[in-house]
């Protein structure tokens, strides 16, 4: 049995973040600055590797002044992750993705080693009838945003982290969550989108991502 899950920072009950996001230090408003250039590149060649366009001198921060990231955050296209927790999720996942260190500078001036992790295993499901996609331009092969998925397991087999060509969302499997559980690395949450078994469950799309079933959305 395979289960799927869409990546989200950690959420409280009341749909605020628990702990702060690691970002890149330019904003993304600057047209310059490391993120936008290569988050750009990478949602728009999405499975293709980006290291040969990776800044030299990438640099992290909080994205808030009172709170530090706790071991690991999102921001599509990307999973930020501490020293020591991505040395808990290597052996998982090295093999899908590849990643790049940049130093973590903290509101105190203190430098914290991170990793930024760029999955690169890309699927797609645009030719499965049970998926409804809202395209851009069909024509053009320019999708939207999926809103309700489904997943053909073997394509799944031991693959605990990947992308989809119609959707800018990062997807893990059980072998990823039970790893992020193990190890007691806080910082993500995960919405449970399909079952091999129980086939799509909360799958359509929605900007919140709380308020669903305990059982349904993880955050730690």
């Amino acid at each position: 049995m395979t289960t799927v899950y869409k990546v989200h920072n950690s959420l409280k009950k009341n749909g605020n973040t628990m702990y702060a996001t690691a970002l890149f230090k330019e904003a993304y408003e600057e047209p310059d600055s490391p993120y936008a250039m290569i988050s750009c590149r990478a949602m728009q060649n999405r499975g293709k590797s980006i290291r040969p366009h990776w800044p030299v001198n990438c640099v992290l921060k909080p994205d808030e002044k009172r709170r530090q990231p706790k071991d690991a955050s999102y921001l599509s296209p990307f999973l930020f992750f501490s020293s020591k927790a991505y040395q808990e999720m290597r052996d998982l996942i090295e093999p899908y993705g590849e990643s790049f260190r940049a130093p973590l500078l903290k509101t105190d001036g203190i430098e914290e080693d991170w990793v930024v992790y760029h999955p690169m295993r890309c699927l797609s499901i645009v030719d499965d009838p049970r998926c409804i996609i809202d395209w851009l331009s069909r024509e053009n092969d320019r999708p939207l945003y999926v809103k309700k998925f489904y997943f053909e397991e073997e394509k799944l087999e031991g693959v605990p982290i990947f992308l989809l060509k119609e959707d800018t969302s990062i997807f893990v499997t059980d072998n990823f969550v039970d790893r992020i559980r193990c190890a007691k690395l806080k910082g993500l949450g995960f919405r449970k989108l399909w079952n091999s078994e129980l086939g799509s469950i909360h799958s359509e799309i929605s900007i919140r991502t709380w308020g669903l079933p305990e059982d349904e959305d993880f955050n730690w």
